[in-house]
């Protein structure tokens, strides 16, 4: 029971995911594909989110954002 807890919290440190995620993708991993499923959906899902945050990273700030950073930036300091 223990190696069940700890298994995705020290999966999430590697990987850069929430534990739920790692949990829901070993999960459905295996359910979907059995064997390899378990293996191999958790690099995965480690890709996809790393291409999902650089993705939202390279976005162009719209400026509302910059609008409210720097309004924040005149109250603050």
């Amino acid at each position: 029971m223990i190696d069940q807890a700890t298994a995705p919290r020290i999966l999430s440190g590697f990987t850069e995911l929430k534990p739920i995620w790692v949990i829901i993708t070993l999960l459905l991993g295996t359910k979907l594909f059995g064997f390899p499923g378990l293996l191999l959906t958790v690099p995965v899902a480690s890709f996809i989110n790393s291409l999902l945050e650089d993705e939202t990273l390279q976005t162009e700030p719209d400026s509302d954002n910059i609008e409210t950073v720097l309004l924040m930036d005149k109250v603050l300091g």
